[in-house]
Formats: C-alpha cells, sequence, structure tokens
C-alpha cells in the first residue's frame, strides 16, 4: 500500500498543527500494511464503502507504566494530550491481537516521536470492544489535515493523517522491496 487514512475525531483544532508540526525525519518504526484474504469464489460480501487496496493496517502496541501512561523512549518528549478521540482506519486496523475499524473513546498523547492512542479507564468488561493501546509514527505521517462538521453538529473535528507504508513513501511489496511502476 502506498497510503492509508488514519481519523483522529474529536478534540480541538489545534492538533492538527501539533501533528503536522510534530512530524518530523527521525528514524520510527513503520506500520505494516497486509494484502486483503481473497473471498472464496460463489460467496458474495455487501459492500457498503469502497475497500482500500489493503485490509489492514497494523499498528505496534503501546507499552504502559503501571499507572497507565505510555512509556516514552530515549529523547521522546510529550508535546500534547487530547481526550474523547477515535482512531478510525480506512478498513481494519490497530493492533494484531485487535483488528477493528475504529478504536472508539479514547485519547491521544501525541509526543515528538510518535502518535499515541490510549483507551480511557472505564469499565474493564467493556475495554475489549474499544481497542488496545498502540501508536502511530510521526514519520509515516504525509499530511495532516482539519476537517470540521457543520456547525449544529457539534465541536468535533476530524484530522486526517495519510500514512505512507515506508519512508521513501513507494509503494512496497510483501518482500520488501522496491517496484518501479
Amino acid at each position: 500500500c502506498l497510503t492509508h487514512v488514519v481519523t483522529l475525531r474529536g478534540g480541538p483544532q489545534g492538533i492538527a498543527a501539533a501533528v503536522t508540526e510534530a512530524a518530523g525525519t527521525r528514524p520510527a518504526q513503520q506500520p505494516v500494511c497486509h494484502p486483503r484474504v481473497p473471498i472464496p469464489c460463489g460467496r458474495r460480501v455487501p459492500r457498503r464503502k469502497p475497500r482500500s487496496r489493503c485490509a489492514s493496517m497494523l499498528l505496534e502496541a503501546a507499552a504502559l507504566t503501571t499507572s497507565g501512561r505510555p512509556v516514552l523512549g530515549a529523547r521522546e518528549v510529550e508535546l500534547f494530550t487530547l481526550d474523547k478521540v477515535d482512531f478510525e482506519f480506512d478498513g481494519p486496523g490497530g493492533v494484531q491481537e485487535q483488528l477493528l475499524e475504529a478504536y472508539k473513546d479514547g485519547y491521544v498523547v501525541l509526543t515528538s516521536r510518535r502518535v499515541i492512542w490510549l483507551r480511557r479507564k472505564g469499565d474493564p468488561s467493556a475495554a475489549g470492544a474499544l481497542g488496545l493501546p498502540c501508536w502511530l509514527p510521526l514519520e509515516s505521517v504525509q499530511n495532516a489535515e482539519r476537517r470540521s462538521k457543520m456547525a449544529l453538529s457539534g465541536s468535533k473535528v476530524r484530522v486526517h493523517l495519510q500514512v505512507s507504508a515506508n519512508y521513501e513513501r513507494r509503494p512496497v511489496s510483501a518482500d520488501g522491496a522496491f517496484h518501479r511502476t
């Protein structure tokens, strides 16, 4: 896959500027894109929205402290925290153990190297339906733009992050080799 769109939904309008400003050229691990599994012949699956080329965008699980805060790496600084955020994927995505269309009702910690999504503390029985703590490296962010809904629908803001599958921002096959088109 060349790009995925990850949507951060919620919060103030400043997150688009913060993500754009924080995205730099520091090395980090890239999300992994997996091809779709073919559906057996004769079986039709109704489509509600167009599918992307990739079935899932796998993110790394976020390591947490005993208090539930993310473990930061060397020279990594927390810049911004945003509450009531949904992590919506273009197709299923997230941590390998729990691939969902969206990780709902969490919060985002923006650091100097990563966008970290964490679920809000609450009922442990409902925690499995929300998503697992994960992170997205800022180096994979190509663009961040703010898209707000109509004024009557509330103060929700959507930030679309176009994520490349590699640092070169070119398509990469499963074997990791670059292919020219």
